[in-house]
C-alpha cells in the first residue's frame, strides 16, 4: 500500500460524513491540513523547490446521470517539477485557432473538470497539424485560452487576459501571473480578447 492509499484510508473517519464535504469550510480546512501533513510533508525530500499537487474528486458509484449518493472519493497526486523556475520559450510557439468546438459559458466554465473532451480534441488537432497548441474561442469569437493554458498578452507595459466572466479556466498559474504583475506595478486588465 502506498502513502496515498494509506492516507485516504486513514482520514475517512476524521470527517463527519466519512468523506470530505467540499461545501463545508471545516472539511476543506481539515483536508488542506491533512494533505500538508500526510502527503506533502513526506515528499519534502523529493520536492525541494517546486512541485504540483492535484486533487481529483469523483462521486461514488451508483446511478447513471442521477447519482444514488452525493458521497465522493478522491485521489491526490504529488510530484516535483523537473525545472523549478519559469522560462520563456526562446523559439516561441506555433499556434492556430481551433474552430471545431466553441467553449460555452456556464457556472462550471471556470473549473478544470474531468469533462474536458473539448480540450483533448483541440490538443489532438494541434498535434495533427504539427502545432505547439491552439487557441480556443467562445461562440462570439473571443479567444479564451489554449488547449493547455491561460492566455496573457502584454502590450505597452499592460497585461491583458480574458476575465473569468468570459468563461476561461481559473487556473492557479493564471492567478500567480496576475498577482506577480500587480506586485510589480504592472496594470492588469481582464477583458475580451479578439483574434
Amino acid at each position: 500500500m502506498n502513502i496515498l492509499e494509506q492516507f485516504i484510508r486513514d482520514i475517512a473517519y476524521k470527517f463527519p460524513k466519512g468523506y470530505p464535504d467540499m461545501k463545508d469550510p471545516n472539511d476543506v480546512e481539515l483536508l488542506h491540513k491533512l494533505i500538508n501533513e500526510n502527503v506533502l510533508a513526506p515528499k519534502k525530500s523529493e520536492i525541494n523547490e517546486g512541485g504540483r499537487c492535484r486533487l481529483s474528486l469523483d462521486r461514488k458509484p451508483g446511478g447513471a446521470y442521477l447519482p444514488e449518493t452525493n458521497e465522493s472519493s478522491f485521489y491526490i497526486e504529488v510530484y516535483p517539477y523537473q525545472v523549478s523556475h519559469f522560462e520563456l520559450n526562446a523559439k516561441g510557439f506555433e499556434l492556430d485557432i481551433y474552430l471545431d468546438i466553441k467553449l460555452q459559458k456556464n457556472f462550471l466554465s471556470n473549473y478544470k473538470t474531468k469533462a474536458g473532451l473539448h480540450y483533448v480534441m483541440a490538443a489532438l488537432s494541434a498535434k495533427e497539424k504539427e502545432l505547439d497548441d491552439v487557441f480556443m474561442s467562445d461562440y462570439r469569437g473571443n479567444i479564451l485560452e489554449t488547449s493547455s493554458c491561460n492566455l496573457f498578452i502584454v502590450s505597452n507595459g499592460v497585461l491583458y487576459t480574458p476575465g473569468l466572466e468570459e468563461g476561461c479556466i481559473a487556473g492557479t498559474m493564471r492567478m500567480q501571473v496576475i498577482n506577480l504583475a500587480i506586485q510589480n506595478g504592472i496594470k492588469v486588465y481582464e477583458c475580451a480578447i479578439l483574434p
